[in-house]
């Protein structure tokens, strides 16, 4: 009996040691359950690595915010976090998050004030400054911010780098990303602002195996206005130094800046922008009593070294004097321009077209473009593009051709006063711009009369 007895208690102490286990087991994998607004304070400024999972919507009304620093995990498994209001007159790195390197996500934030005075740099709604440097002992980050949704406004008229979501993203792999992030902030700074992030940099000197790495940005959408009070704004980036993927990505809000100005990004190096859509208003205001080109363009205000293909804008844009597009302001020694429309007004003074305002460099590919909004300038204006001109490289090199277009249509009315005004394309300085199996079915105009 003792022997039976023995056996028993041996079968009941595996038991609840294993049933204690699973029940770990299941806590670590989620990370802490937070319910409570003060206990999200108190547990990450007592452990800024700790992973996190909210058991409930966080009201944060009356609580006085101070930027945490954290690089965790947070799972909002459909939560709410709310009023939060931040205000800070000098310092960098402000937001809900000062700096991290952390994964969010199904989080939803809702009225969200951010107020900065000062004239530093890295401000945004969620995180002022996302990512750090990597080692090559460290890896590859795996860190990413998806189904993610923010209202609120982040006023930073004097700073740099100041996003809806993130004020400045430091990244080195694939895996550092946005997916299914909305924002609802109006925002508004001085130089790189952006409706989800103020600027986005890709740092050659770090660490991968192998060449080509991205950071995806996958249906990004805003709704908010951004406003550059200097220059380079964008309904999702401000400006992106280097070499990113933007995947669906839309933009609803007016987005204005003095120059280098897009729907969806102000100005990008390296990136590439597959089936993104604008149809908010973009407007490059240039600098007053200054005829300097003043980049505008529905997806892209200015892009060098990249592509762009199956992107459709539908808003009005409109530069102050010239490089103003419907796709985009002034592409540079890029690759192609690939099926895509333009149905918004654009206008500007000169370099004006429906899909590009400029092409510079050479052997440049523009196919199967449509425009069917109404085109209008001074000079070199055009359904598809305003004006080829050739780079010093190309110049050098005897490479004249700088772009070629073929099957492209426009169906929309071109208005100009100058010289240069064409269906297709209007003119190239210092080189050429061929045409090829093109179609018209718009009018021409100048100084209000037919001309074609």
């Amino acid at each position: 009996m003792k022997k039976h007895l023995k056996w028993l208690s041996c079968v009941i102490t595996a038991v609840l040691t294993l049933s204690a286990v699973t029940v770990l087991g299941a806590g670590c994998k989620d990370g802490k359950k937070i319910s409570d607004p003060q206990e999200f304070i108190d547990t990450i400024k007592e452990d800024p690595k700790a992973d996190l999972y909210l058991d409930a919507d966080l009201d944060f009304s009356g609580i006085d915010w101070e930027p945490l620093e954290y690089h965790g995990t947070l799972k909002g498994n459909g939560h709410t976090i709310s009023n939060i209001t931040i205000e800070e007159v000098e310092g960098d790195n402000i937001g809900i998050f000062s700096f991290g390197r952390f994964s969010i996500e199904n989080l939803k934030i809702e009225k969200l004030s951010v107020t900065y005075l000062g004239t530093g740099s890295n401000i945004g709604g969620l995180v002022g400054y996302w990512g750090t440097i990597q080692k090559e002992s460290e890896g590859f980050f795996d860190d990413c911010i998806t189904d993610v949704e923010i209202s609120g406004t982040v006023n930073a008229i004097g700073a740099t780098n100041v996003g809806g979501v993130v004020g400045f993203q430091h990244c080195g792999d694939t895996d550092n990303s946005f997916g299914n992030v909305t924002s609802r902030v109006d925002v508004t700074g001085s130089t790189n602002v952006g409706g989800i992030v103020g600027q986005f940099n890709w740092n050659e000197d770090w660490y991968y195996s192998n060449s080509g790495y991205s950071s995806v940005i996958k249906k990004a959408v805003n709704y908010g206005s951004v406003t550059a009070m200097k220059e380079t704004a964008g309904g999702i980036i401000g400006f992106n130094t280097d070499s990113a993927v933007y995947e669906k990505c839309w933009n609803h809000g007016t987005i204005k800046a003095k120059t280098h100005v897009g729907g969806i990004v102000g100005n990008a190096q390296e990136a590439e922008f597959l089936g993104c859509t604008n149809d908010g208003s973009v407007h490059a205001l240039g600098n007053a009593g200054m005829l300097e080109e003043a980049f505008a363009g529905g997806i892209v205000g200015y892009q060098q070294e990249g592509r762009i293909a199956q992107c459709t804008n539908k808003g009005e844009v409109s530069a102050k004097y010239s490089a103003c597009g419907g796709i985009v302001g002034c592409q540079e020694d890029c690759k192609e321009i690939l099926a895509c429309t333009n149905q918004g007004k654009v206008s500007a003074d000169q370099y004006v077209g429906g899909i590009a305002g400029s092409l510079k460099g050479s052997n440049m590919l523009v196919s199967t473009c449509k425009n069917e909004g109404l085109i209008s300038g001074t000079d070199f204006v055009a359904g598809i593009v305003g004006v080829c001109l050739s780079n010093l490289g190309s110049i050098i090199s005897n490479e004249s051709q700088i772009a070629h277009m073929t099957n492209c249509e426009n169906s929309g009315d071109i208005y100009g006063i100058g010289e240069w005004i064409g269906a297709i394309g209007a003119g190239s300085v210092w080189g050429t711009g061929t045409e090829g199996n093109n179609k018209n079915t718009g009018n021409l105009y100048r100084n209000g009369i037919i001309i074609e």
